[in-house]
């Protein structure tokens, strides 16, 4: 998500900009979880030259109840091939922030970092944290809320028993809410390995549901207080392929904590679908042929075939000719006694 916020916005500028014409943004979250971590991107814009990069220094001032932890989750020099723009350095409540690396500027003239900060557990539901950040001479403020928060966990009653391809994989994902906060909103998200999945339904009147090629996203709406749970009942159509017939696919669910990670270790779970091999097909045999009528024979029962399997279109074919030869019979002989 940061990465798209990252890039999203960055507009064509004019190829020369003034100091004094700095556009500086800050995105903090609307909510963070007291005693726990949240994240701020924040940027500066309309970088005109690598001696205006060099010389830029950007200030991150923290409000009370609030601590700088890390420049993830894009840290300076990270190995996952997003970049901070250069390394960040805390003081108190004050972090100062420059540009080493003009290589990795968004569009050639933003300079962009990312902070992960705690918010400290003695800070009062509610309150609100206004963090700042400055560039020549310009501010640019955000405002996250303190809120208590909610870790959620994730487990799964996947089927007993092999599933026969063409019918239903019947499951149940049940969510927990450890607290400490009641919710009213969660999202699942779940994803499907292998060729059988084409979405299904979740029995559960409160949950929203849609499916993509590959996953399928629940918004379930109810309240949830600390340590109750929700049962999702699931049922997901299969196709019967040679694809599905005899095969072990994963499933994966994870939820995610209100409003952001608290503990992520129980946020997902994994299991898998067992398919039963396909079942060996009885070859079909033509029925035996019944004993031929004597010829000439006009006797009552027994002489003739039955009109069933293979047998069918070849009676029905010399039927046809006894009938046509009948006719051209009848009507060579009507044509003689005339």
């Amino acid at each position: 998500m940061l990465m798209a916020l990252l890039l999203g916005g960055v507009a064509a500028m004019g190829a020369a900009r003034a100091p004094e014409d700095r556009t500086l943004y800050l995105i903090a979250p609307d909510e963070a979880p007291i005693g726990h971590t949240a994240e701020l991107l924040f940027q500066a814009r309309g970088i005109t030259s690598d001696a205006e990069a060099d010389g830029l220094v950007l200030t991150l001032t923290l409000p009370d109840g609030m601590t700088y932890v890390s420049p993830e989750p894009y840290a300076y020099n990270t190995s996952n091939g997003n970049y901070n723009a250069g390394p960040c350095t805390p003081a108190g409540q004050i972090v100062t922030c420059r540009i080493d690396r003009h290589d990795v500027l968004i569009g050639s003239d933003t300079a962009a970092w990312t902070a992960t900060v705690g918010i400290g557990e003695d800070v009062a539901p509610g309150t609100r944290l206004t963090v700042r950040v400055g560039a020549d001479g310009k501010t640019q403020d955000a405002t996250t809320t303190a809120v208590a928060g909610a870790d959620l966990t994730v487990r799964a009653e996947p089927p007993r028993n092999p599933v026969t391809a063409g019918q239903p994989v019947e499951f149940t994902a049940i969510v927990r809410n450890n607290g400490p906060a009641t919710i009213r909103h969660f999202t699942l998200f779940e994803s499907y390995e292998g060729r059988w999945y084409g979405g299904g339904r979740v029995t559960n009147p409160e949950a929203d549901c849609f499916a993509d090629p590959g996953s399928f996203i629940c918004d379930v709406y109810r309240e949830v207080k600390p340590g109750e749970e929700v049962r999702l009942r699931h049922s997901m159509p299969s196709r019967a392929n040679a694809d599905t017939w005899g095969t072990r696919n994963r499933v994966g669910l994870r939820v995610d904590d209100v409003p952001s990670r608290i503990d992520g270790t129980n946020d997902s779970t994994t299991f898998q679908v067992r398919f039963s091999k396909k079942p060996p097909q009885t070859p079909s045999h033509p029925p035996s042929p019944a004993p031929s009528a004597v010829a000439g024979g006009t006797g009552g029962g027994g002489g003739s075939l039955p009109i069933t399997g293979p047998a069918t279109l070849p009676l029905t074919a010399a039927g046809l000719l006894l009938l046509l030869t009948g006719a051209v019979a009848l009507r060579t002989g009507r044509t003689r006694r005339q």
